[in-house]
């Protein structure tokens, strides 16, 4: 690895502290511990969605990013991974870093590992001209709209449905502006969720003057059986993630009510757009 740097993990409090190491995968055997991690932490068997360590070296050398972290010691196990490209908006023409894909190891998630991976990956994508970052999730996965929302303060640009030409890979697309540091939702962040909300019917939108809340579960994670039996409302959340984003909106948080429920919140766009 190179430009190899100790970074902190979110917590400490555990008997034997964690070290972790970030840095640019060049070797490649750490291209294929990259590929391994990919599988195991999504459950990709199928080689349709494996990972090709030739594609990561020729990222790094050509406009993209394939950084990763390891644990203990600079030579330790890779515990996370992220990769990306330089890409073009198909209108405008201005250039951008997409994020493909930050992965961690299940045993190491919630030490701040993926916010580890997204900053260097935006250190990254500055070094190669690019003041914003995008990259999809699926918006049935509170966890991780929590964090690209609210704690990168990224924006939920835009809905794409079957995202990879697959039935059921819908994305919502997070725009993350690299150039500034104001937060332009800072109200909407700081206000509170209605607790009423907690009665609502999961991805129905439900209105106020300035916005919309959208309830969803906050059980259903990547790489499990959580998704199973989701079906009715993740088709009601396509619905209405349609919607809400074909009306302009954009959705810039998604916060926890309760222990079953988490709530979006879309609002008109404030710009800072690419």
């Amino acid at each position: 690895m190179e430009d190899l740097t100790e970074v902190s993990p979110a917590h400490q409090d555990r008997t034997h502290p964690v070290r972790l190491y970030i840095g640019t995968l060049t070797e490649a055997a750490e291209f294929g511990e990259a590929t391994r991690l990919y599988r195991r932490t999504f459950n990709y068997d199928l080689p349709q969605l494996s990972l090709n360590a030739n594609l990561l070296s020729a990222l790094g050398r050509h406009g993209g990013s394939s950084v990763g972290v390891r644990r203990d010691t600079p030579d330790g196990p890779l515990v996370g991974f992220a990769y990306g490209f330089a890409a073009l908006d198909p209108e405008t023409h201005k250039l951008f870093h997409y994020s493909q894909a930050a992965v961690v190891d299940p045993s190491m998630q919630g030490e701040g590992i993926g916010r580890i991976l997204k900053l260097r990956q935006a250190e990254v994508a500055r070094d190669w001209g690019a003041t914003h970052m995008r990259w999809g999730y699926n918006p049935l996965f509170a966890r991780n709209a929590h964090f690209n929302l609210d704690s990168l303060r990224g924006v939920g640009r835009e809905f794409v449905v079957d995202y990879y030409g697959r039935p059921h890979s819908d994305r919502m697309i997070v725009e993350w502006n690299l150039s500034e540091d104001v937060d332009r939702y800072a109200d909407e962040h700081a206000l509170a969720v209605p607790p009423e909300l907690a009665e609502a019917e999961p991805a129905v939108a439900v209105p106020d003057q300035d916005g919309i809340w959208i309830p969803i579960p906050s059980g259903v994670v990547a790489g499990d059986d959580s998704e199973e039996g989701t079906e009715p409302v993740r088709d009601r959340l396509r619905q209405t993630l349609s919607e809400v984003m074909g009306s302009g909106m954009v959705l810039v948080s998604c916060r926890r009510l309760g222990d079953s429920l988490s709530v979006y919140r879309a609002v008109e766009s404030r710009g800072g757009a690419l």
